[in-house]
């Protein structure tokens, strides 16, 4: 006796993205599996992405949308659409990126194959520019185009606190882990960070190796918000951290939080953060050279272009004699 195929939600956050949304919404449209549902959320947007979400509705008057008055920001308006999707997959869609049209297909199948435990899959992704332009691919590929290095599988707790070994848009999660979770944490300013640490303690990932997904990179984007003076990612990232200090468990783990937590106070450093500097040192058990000296210069509000004119100064200074 035969299933039905699960039904899986595709929630589309859109925020001043008018040139990109329709395309983001007719790829989910384009999908080759069925039965998929669509929500938008237009998170009060300015630039004319009403206008373009209105009429892709009058052609698609299934999709659920939902246009904000005020700004959420991502995580109150993502969990908003969660409470009315029914799919057993959810997947969370930034209106400037672009599904494959096997993409659903394909991790659904995917699911079938893990075990029961694994709550998120994820896999590959090209990324594209702002013209829709090839810049490679997240995980770089060999001529059968499968990746080059090897991605971290199973419990990737520590290798999610070290670096970024998971595209964000690539992930498939099952609707039980936010349920779990209680969706995304609306206390912060950006999602994927604190999800990946609650979600990851609990349940595994998997990878699939092939790409799905079509990235889209741009100068405003988050990874580039988060170098931006005096951003509002770091006071998130802060409380995100002390959440992945209380679930720490091993030697390794703790390892891979205390080279984050030295990323961030140098970031602090570098953003003008100076005052939550000290926040991210508190959980280091103890500090390297390094940390110290930009925790110094945080403590004297001393910008890290004047410390670095400064330290031109003197290396002239000392080639002097």
């Amino acid at each position: 006796m035969s299933h039905p195929a699960p039904l899986v939600s595709v929630i589309c956050l859109c925020h001043n993205q008018a040139r990109f949304v329709r395309r983001a919404l007719d790829s989910v449209l384009a999908q080759t599996y069925a039965p998929v549902e669509l929500l938008v959320v237009d998170d009060a947007s300015t630039d004319g992405s009403p206008a373009v979400i209105q009429r892709f509705l009058a052609e698609n008057p299934s999709v659920k949308a939902f246009f904000l008055d005020k700004n959420w920001g991502n995580c109150r308006a993502f969990n908003h659409a969660l409470g009315q999707a029914r799919g057993a997959f959810i997947l969370d869609l930034a209106a400037d990126d672009v599904l494959l049209p096997e993409r659903v297909a394909r991790q659904v199948a995917g699911f079938q194959t893990v075990a029961s435990q694994v709550g998120v899959l994820f896999h590959n992704a090209r990324l594209i520019d702002e013209n829709g332009d090839s810049l490679g691919t997240y995980f770089p590929v060999d001529e059968r185009g499968r990746s080059r290095v090897l991605v971290p599988e199973g419990d990737v707790f520590a290798a999610l606190l070290h670096y970024r070994p998971v595209c964000s848009p690539t992930m498939l999660i099952r609707r039980d882990v936010l349920d779990e979770l209680g969706g995304y944490d609306e206390t912060l300013a950006y999602e994927d960070f604190d999800f990946w640490m609650r979600s990851s303690r609990k349940w595994l990932y998997a990878y699939q190796d092939e790409v799905l997904t079509e990235k889209r990179v741009r100068s405003n984007s988050l990874g580039g918000r988060l170098y931006q003076f005096r951003n509002d990612l770091l006071p998130s990232a802060f409380l995100v951290c002390q959440k992945a200090d209380a679930l720490v468990r091993t030697p390794d783990e703790r390892a891979a939080l205390d080279f984050r937590l030295r990323y961030f106070v140098r970031q602090c450093w570098y953003t003008g953060h100076f005052e939550i500097a000290g926040a991210f040192a508190e959980l280091l058990p103890k500090t390297d050279r390094l940390t110290r000296l930009v925790l110094l210069a945080c403590r004297w509000w001393v910008p890290v272009h004047s410390a670095y004119g400064q330290y031109r100064r003197w290396k002239r200074f000392w080639r002097g004699y």
